[in-house]
């Protein structure tokens, strides 16, 4: 935005800006640069119990793509990008196969949110902005653990990010904090492939907009609350093209009084927003500080 003046883009390492990210060339290096740093870490530390979190920034924008990258993928920005990401995986699935603790090592992939705005979210409705349809939020979710999950099993059971917590802490033989309120549930059973396993979800609500019990989903816009609600049935409409607000209304009262009881309850137990006075960047000018590029030519990450 040239109307506004921003500090440098630090790349940082240990809460300390060790590179900064000036324009678009150095943008491209930033998927290999995380994914160098997830191998290493492997590396150091193979021979111990590690978390491993790799929060890459493609495919989302800005779409920034090495010449040859882009070349290969005949100019096809988003294919290059995804082509970049699936690399990525190999890359570090390759690593735990390398030291040979890719059995001891759950993997999980997945990603935030639907297609951004005026973009395909193919058979299904809506994107990342508006009312909640499935478009909105649904995601594919891979998870690896050779010998532990079997290969090629899919699950339609619901499940979600904030059951990530519990999940992992059923695997690892960690209890779960009691003196706070922990949203998720867990999951395991669904992730292991075992026989009859369900979704905990009695409920899955959408933030304060909608709420899903079983194959019903109640879309609620919260701008237009009393004259926007919205009922279908997923397994026959996963696109959500039929409205069936108005042959089961009682559906939509129930699920609306959940919905309601849903965000009385976050508002009642919510803490509050946590603000920083006079806050400072950690790089508030680039002087001294090398770009990325810069970094990773003297071999630094």
């Amino acid at each position: 935005n040239p109307k506004r003046k921003y500090p440098p883009l630090p790349w940082i390492k240990g809460n300390q800006a060790v590179a900064h990210i000036p324009d678009p060339e150095n943008q491209t290096l930033i998927t290999d640069a995380i994914t160098d740093a997830a191998v290493d870490f492997i590396e150091r530390h193979k021979g111990e119990p590690f978390f491993c979190y790799v929060p890459h920034s493609a495919v989302h924008s800005p779409h920034m793509v090495t010449p040859s990258r882009l070349t290969k993928a005949k100019d096809d920005v988003m294919q290059a990008l995804v082509g970049e990401i699936d690399a990525s995986t190999g890359r570090i699935l390759n690593a735990l196969r390398k030291h040979g603790i890719d059995k001891d090592t759950l993997v999980l992939f997945t990603n935030d949110n639907g297609g951004a705005g005026k973009t395909s979210s193919g058979p299904l409705r809506g994107h990342k902005f508006g009312p909640k349809y499935e478009g909105h939020m649904r995601v594919s979710t891979l998870v690896w653990w050779p010998g532990k999950i079997p290969a090629g099993t899919v699950s339609s059971e619901i499940m979600a990010t904030i059951d990530l917590l519990p999940t992992v802490a059923k695997l690892t033989g960690q209890p779960v904090p009691k003196d706070r309120i922990i949203d998720g549930h867990d999951v395991s059973d669904i992730l292991l492939g075992k026989d009859e396993a369900k979704s905990p979800h009695l409920f899955h609500y959408y933030e304060k907009d909608g709420v899903r019990q079983g194959k019903w989903k109640l879309v609620r816009y919260r701008v237009k609350a009393d004259r926007f609600a919205e009922l279908y049935d997923l397994e026959k409409d996963l696109g959500e093209r039929n409205d069936l607000s108005k042959q089961y209304p009682e559906k939509v009262k129930s699920l609306a009084e959940a919905l309601d009881a849903h965000v009385a309850r976050i508002e009642t137990d919510s803490r509050p927003a946590g603000f920083v006075e006079n806050p400072k960047p950690l790089l508030a000018d680039s002087k001294g500080v090398p770009t990325l590029a810069e970094l990773r030519k003297k071999g630094g990450r």
